[in-house]
């Protein structure tokens, strides 16, 4: 039996210095991602038992992956001192399930915001 799995990913990050204490961070990433398995094939004797009725069939279909997923996001940051500093930022995430499985559909998006203060010691 042969897993065949296909991944592809870009990834793009940038952090600029604007002004005086500002800097702006951005990441952005795409990922296509294919995986699937060869079928399995169980050989039923001629002569099973009458409780056997097991169907192989679609189990390699269980596993098979087919996904692309998007992310992006951006941070804004100014710094209150040497050893501190308070940021903006926010993000979005995004996930295109072709091939729905076993826990289903999983297709959706998140959009967050974050701000926070940073302390270096």
């Amino acid at each position: 039996m042969d897993y065949d799995t296909k991944v592809g990913t870009a990834y793009v990050n940038g952090e600029f210095y604007l002004a005086h204490g500002w800097t702006l961070s951005v990441d952005g990433a795409y990922t296509m991602s294919q995986a699937s398995f060869d079928p399995i094939h169980v050989p039923v004797p001629d002569e099973a038992p009458w409780y056997e009725d097991f169907d192989f069939s679609a189990v390699n279909t269980y596993s098979d992956l087919d996904y692309a997923q998007f992310e992006v996001s951006s941070r804004l940051t100014k710094d209150i001192s040497p050893r501190a500093s308070v940021y903006v930022g926010g993000g979005y995430f995004g996930l295109q399930d072709n091939e729905a499985y076993v826990y289903g559909d999983m297709t959706g998006s998140v959009l967050y915001t974050q701000s926070g203060v940073q302390v270096r010691f």
